[in-house]
């Protein structure tokens, strides 16, 4: 499996949408493409960027929308917060929900898992870092060879536990 990894940080729009368009235009090649944000969000789908404007998961998900990655898998993680609302949980667990896009969304190779659901805050730790993104790794590491969907599942029940 080919992979290309591009790592921004402290990114602006500009370098948001500039890297993305990049790496879509460098590597139309691969057979799938995997995008990873992690940062402060707005409600809805907005990335909060460096220079406090804000990118859109729509529009990360428009630039994918090109000929030579029709019917290719398309999967976007976002760490993010979707609001202020916050869940009532014990201090040692919480809920983790990982929603796919709007059932509108025509495009059937796209998959969009974000850290939590809209209106309400992502959790992290100042010393492990993103819960969601731990439990996904965590669950990649443990059942990688299985289908997508399981991996996430897996994620979502490790989240629901905090077992990571």
């Amino acid at each position: 499996m080919q992979l290309c990894i591009i790592s921004i940080a402290n990114a602006t729009r500009l370098d948001y949408l500039t890297n993305v368009k990049q790496a879509i235009d460098t590597h139309k090649e691969l057979s799938s493409i995997f995008i990873a944000i992690s940062s402060h969000g707005l409600e809805g789908d907005k990335i909060l960027c460096e220079d406090y404007k804000y990118v859109s998961v729509s529009e990360i998900i428009a630039m994918l929308q090109i000929p030579e990655l029709i019917s290719k898998p398309k999967v976007s993680l976002i760490e993010a917060c979707r609001g202020k609302s916050r869940d009532q949980v014990e201090t040692d667990s919480t809920p983790e929900n990982f929603v796919t896009y709007p059932a509108a969304m025509k495009e059937s190779d796209f998959l969009v898992a974000y850290s939590c659901v809209p209106d309400y805050e992502a959790y992290r730790e100042t010393s492990k870092g993103s819960w969601s993104v731990n439990a996904f790794s965590e669950a990649y590491e443990t059942a990688g060879n299985e289908d997508f969907a399981r991996i996430l599942t897996f994620a979502n029940s490790l989240m629901l536990d905090r077992n990571f």
